[in-house]
């Protein structure tokens, strides 16, 4: 539902928010300092005497959340409760509804994740689904401007019957529906990074100038997944920043290796670069010496469908192994799951046999897009001037034409 609707509400009783670039700047699960959006954080204080329940639901674990409160000070009894795990955020605000019994129509959910507010407005065509950087429009609604302040008794009475609702519900945890996920329209790219053009300093030809600009946007966020993501990260803190993460990546390019980059949508919006593999492959066997997915992408699939993709590619050359080497925390548990899902045994690197693996279904929901579709034009202007001066810059419609005519792998 757009903001006009939402100005339009007849009836607001609940704010569920995020908290990483929401509530606060930064990603904490990343190890990122948090920094506290005051103004926001006064808004939802302001909610909260009005008597609208707050509700946090984060990606993220509990501990750290609890970490940023203390250190941020945010008082915790502001929140009604407080969801943090990795699951897929309809699927946590489903739950919270059916013990709750609040109506979506009279819910607004604040998240500065486009994947999010999609899925969740696709579950909950009703609930008022609104960016992050939106949360102000919480000031213009005339039913919360109006409404008046309660007593600290009415409010703590409501929350506790919230609260205990949440904290007794036995029903069913929801499962896979497989129309709604097909419905999603979730679809991946995967994308060979060349920092040849990434590095070409001052490219003639149209062509080359089309190269640069994606190749450096492929590059450059492959080198950030690597360097700052964990919980879904092979080797989590193997480079200290960026750049030499981004050094890394040329240097085993240079030596013959393969670099990925996967490209993520939703609903037919562009989601990002949202994966990162470096891959060494010889006569036989493809081994995966470095990998990193989003958070943000999490739960959802796509770790699991890109290397499957890969597997099937591979095995189609006539490969016959592939492994995967990983260094494994107390944060990263998740990626060891992903490969032990899929059917890989922990030896020196945890392998699948090529040789006798079958091609399967799983996570048909997904499409796997054969062609380059990476940014629209807004976004690609943003990288261009970005990436190169903007004379160097061709344009969309070069860039259009470039992308009808890449393939993968």
């Amino acid at each position: 539902m757009s903001i006009d609707q939402l100005l339009r509400a007849e009836k607001i009783t609940t704010v569920i928010t995020d908290l990483d670039q929401t509530l606060w700047a930064g990603t904490v699960a990343e190890q990122e300092d948090p920094r506290l959006n005051s103004a926001y954080y006064n808004l939802l204080q302001e909610l909260h005497r009005k008597g609208i329940q707050i509700i946090v639901v984060s990606k993220n674990d509990e501990s750290v959340v609890n970490s940023a409160f203390q250190r941020l000070d945010i008082d915790r009894k502001l929140f009604t409760y407080v969801v943090a795990n990795w699951e897929p955020k309809y699927e946590s605000i489903q739950r919270l509804l059916d013990a709750t019994r609040i109506r979506p129509e009279t819910v607004v959910f604040v998240d500065d994740s486009e994947l999010e507010r999609i899925e969740v407005a696709a579950r909950f065509p009703d609930m008022h689904c609104i960016e992050a950087k939106d949360w102000y429009s919480l000031n213009r609604v005339p039913f919360l401007t109006e409404k008046q302040e309660q007593s600290q008794s009415e409010i703590s009475t409501r929350v506790n019957r919230y609260r205990t609702a949440i904290e007794s519900y036995t029903g069913e945890q929801p499962t896979a529906d497989i129309d709604f996920l097909i419905s999603l329209r979730r679809a991946f790219e995967i994308h060979t990074v060349n920092p040849d053009y990434a590095n070409m300093r001052q490219p003639s030809r149209v062509i080359d100038r089309e190269n640069r600009i994606v190749h450096s946007e492929l590059l450059n966020r492959s080198a950030a997944l690597l360097a700052r993501t964990h919980r879904l990260n092979f080797n989590p803190g193997k480079f200290s920043d960026d750049e030499s993460a981004r050094e890394y990546l040329i240097q085993r390019y240079s030596v013959g290796d393969q670099l990925f980059a996967v490209c993520t949508y939703q609903a037919g919006k562009y989601l990002g670069i949202t994966g990162a593999l470096v891959i060494h492959k010889d006569d036989s066997i493809a081994t995966i010496t470095d990998a990193a997915f989003s958070c943000g992408t999490i739960g959802r699939g796509f770790e699991q469908k890109t290397i499957l993709e890969l597997m099937q590619r591979y095995k189609k050359i006539g490969l016959r192994e592939i492994q995967a080497y990983t260094t494994m925390t107390e944060i990263n548990q998740d990626a060891q799951g992903i490969l032990e899902e899929l059917g890989f045994k922990k030896e020196t690197a945890y392998t699948q046999s090529l040789e006798t693996y079958s091609p399967t279904d799983a996570y048909h929901w997904i499409e796997v897009h054969k062609k380059l579709r990476i940014l629209n034009p807004r976004q690609l202007r943003r990288v261009a001037f970005a990436a190169c001066p903007p004379a160097a810059y061709a344009g969309p419609q070069a860039f259009a034409r470039f992308a009808a005519k890449t393939r993968f792998f």
